[in-house]
């Protein structure tokens, strides 16, 4: 897989995943780390490195996973989507279900090394058209069509999955509160498990701007353009 505004760094990335798929015929999503380029920008924000170190990952792992994997890194057997379920449909970003549709057939594999590239901030990106418009309902669309599709999952797994897709379901709810500054639900220790997964620099904003609201909205007309 790999989006349009994205690109493969490694001469043998491809090589690398086949090779790792076809020697354990159980592994159904192969992923690896990525580089974050920010468009329109002279600095990156690193790596989006989910895990440290080269590793399995269960199929709880790969439905419930604190951090996200660069559709770019995504290599998986054709054969599991080739008859692809109603909650495929239903989604509204396409890696999420293939990510599932592996979690259900079989295990997954990450490498703990950037061989491919995820760009931030590309004119016509999902992220960019999502930041437009009304953005806070377009947040509350996005949760409910998740939370429809991890229903129909539960149930096309037959519920053993159903502890993993529950705190999915959970850190979709409060990743959006998260993008809409919705600080009730943001702070409540129901959701202590997911505040603790931010970045501390989110968590840092957050807090400053809870706690002093219009010193924080003098540093971003200041500093954000």
């Amino acid at each position: 897989m790999c989006d349009g505004d994205d690109y493969w760094t490694s001469p043998d990335k491809m090589q690398k995943q086949v090779d790792y798929m076809e020697a354990h015929p159980d592994c159904t999503l192969c992923i690896h780390s990525a580089r974050i380029e920010l468009v329109g920008k002279a600095l990156t924000e690193g790596q989006m490195r989910p895990y440290c170190g080269n590793r399995v990952l269960t199929p709880e792992e790969i439905v419930d996973k604190s951090s996200g994997y660069a559709m770019s890194s995504m290599a998986f057997p054709s054969r599991i989507v080739k008859n692809l379920p109603d909650y495929y449909v239903d989604c509204p970003v396409g890696d999420t279900p293939i990510q599932m549709i592996a979690a259900s057939e079989g295990y997954g594999y990450y490498f703990d090394q950037p061989m491919s590239t995820y760009r931030v901030g590309v004119a016509g990106s999902w992220t960019v058209e999502g930041k437009s418009g009304d953005y806070a309902r377009k947040q509350q669309i996005y949760y409910e069509r998740m939370e429809k599709v991890y229903d129909q999952y539960d149930r096309a797994t037959g519920g053993r999955l159903k502890e993993a897709i529950e705190s999915a379901k959970k850190r979709t709810y409060y990743h959006t509160m998260v993008n809409t500054r919705q600080f009730k639900e943001i702070l409540n220790p129901e959701y202590k498990k997911y505040y603790k997964e931010l970045t501390p620099r989110t968590r840092f904003f957050i807090k400053l701007e809870y706690c002093t609201p219009s010193f924080y909205r003098f540093l971003r007309k200041k500093f954000i353009k």
